[in-house]
């Protein structure tokens, strides 16, 4: 079983303290967005810092078990504290995700059984993907030496990657006010 897992991120220093979660685009949040894409997941957690901004949510919460390591003790805390074997996991500020992307990530899983992630032409993105408990000695190796970057825990891991095309802009993710008021302004 895999559950989808949203990270709505910390501290929302660049984005003048607005929770990226709560932002609207074209009449929806972001959050509303998402959901859509993940419309096909029995549950979805929250993973989050502090319950109190998302209580009216009505969704299943884990609080990050260490706080101030980013989203590397997000993914730790989720593992550590899900039912399911697995968590799709994806960064809050990708309002564009698609189902698609999701479908195509889900069948690469379904081969490899092992993290699977998007990748576009030029990067990976390791907030967009799926995780399994397995990945757990190796996130957990990678806090004791307290090197909080997702990627080095993925590359001792091992992972597949899913290239999505181009066009799919799942994602594209919005990082600033700017980026964001530009956004809206289109």
């Amino acid at each position: 079983m895999i559950a989808g897992y949203l990270m709505p991120g910390g501290k929302t220093r660049r984005m003048d303290g607005k929770k990226k979660l709560f932002l609207e685009l074209e009449g929806k949040s972001f959050l509303e967005s998402i959901l859509d894409a993940l419309q096909d997941f029995d549950k979805i957690y929250l993973s989050v810092e502090d319950t109190t901004p998302y209580e009216h949510l009505n969704m299943p919460m884990i609080v990050d078990k260490i706080k101030e390591i980013g989203p590397l003790g997000g993914i730790y805390s989720g593992l550590k504290n899900c039912e399911e074997d697995a968590l799709f996991v994806i960064a809050c500020d990708m309002p564009f995700v698609t189902a698609i992307a999701v479908k195509m990530l889900l069948e690469e899983y379904s081969r490899q059984q092992k993290v699977t992630i998007a990748c576009t032409e030029d990067r990976v993105h390791p907030l967009l993907g799926i995780y399994p408990k397995s990945v757990l000695p190796y996130v957990e190796k990678q806090i004791q030496e307290k090197d909080y970057r997702v990627m080095n825990a993925l590359k001792q891991a091992g992972y597949a990657t899913v290239v999505l095309p181009k066009e799919d802009g799942s994602t594209k993710n919005i990082n600033t006010v700017a980026e964001y008021e530009q956004l809206v302004k289109k």
